[in-house]
């Protein structure tokens, strides 16, 4: 199968330590300049799986807390999001031979690949599940694709402007130091973002510490981008935090 999957519907959730429900009978009005994106195949996949279909919304929530009084959430110190989300798919009819295999293999196709639909690079997925009253799917018209739903949990790394991240230094150079963050993504800090940081010898030194190959630092996140939905993300240096590892 080729790397087709889309989220039609995500709930913020906090972070890892808090959790909230949803409710299907309340629908949360959007914001102004909020819009529904819709993701379409690549163009390299096969044309039985190209021509399936989905767009992408967010999913109705309702708060869990029994008083009247609303309570309110403390700013998430942590990037990772836990989402409750439910996937519409349209499969084709060789894959009904197992819909749980072809729609696990699709989800799985969707990992770690930044998503427009959730503004976050899923990292992991649990709790899968074929909705109430999709078990045997449906048909639309003379649509030959069964459409099945799917509710899920997934845990999505969400960069966010302006939020501090921690990343190891993996390549040094007077016109920028190259960063992973979280052993997993791309960051970069351009030599005008350094501070007050000088190059010597193919290494930084920053308030008497010297930033080289295996070196944490502490940045801020200025901008991030991304394209066949691989994530990059560019800040500005705040600290060193530790020495490489030994």
């Amino acid at each position: 199968f080729s790397p087709f999957f889309f989220f039609l519907a995500a709930s913020f959730l906090g972070d890892m330590s808090s959790m909230s429900t949803s409710s299907p009978k309340k629908r949360k009005k959007k914001k102004n300049g909020e819009n529904n994106h819709e993701e379409t195949p690549s163009s390299s996949a096969p044309p039985l799986v190209s021509s399936s279909s989905s767009s992408v919304r967010k999913k109705d929530k309702s708060a869990t807390p029994s008083s009247s009084k609303k309570r309110r959430r403390k700013p998430s110190l942590s990037s990772f999001r836990e989402m409750v989300l439910e996937a519409h798919f349209a499969l084709l009819p060789h894959a009904l031979a197992d819909v749980r295999v072809a729609v696990f293999q699709l989800l799985q196709d969707g990992l770690m690949k930044y998503s427009l639909g959730l503004r976050g690079v899923p990292i992991s997925l649990f709790d899968v599940k074929l909705a109430p009253g999709s078990q045997n799917g449906f048909i639309d018209g003379t649509d030959p694709r069964v459409k099945f739903v799917v509710n899920l949990r997934a845990l999505v790394f969400v960069p966010e402007i302006s939020k501090t991240l921690i990343g190891r230094v993996n390549k040094t150079q007077r016109s920028y130091v190259g960063l992973l963050v979280h052993g997993l993504f791309n960051a970069s800090i351009k030599g005008k973002d350094m501070q007050d940081a000088t190059f010597l010898e193919n290494s930084w030194q920053f308030q008497g510490s010297k930033i080289e190959e295996g070196t944490y630092v502490a940045f801020e996140l200025l901008s991030f981008d991304h394209n066949q939905g691989i994530l990059s993300m560019d800040g500005k240096l705040l600290k060193v935090i530790g020495p490489p590892d030994t």
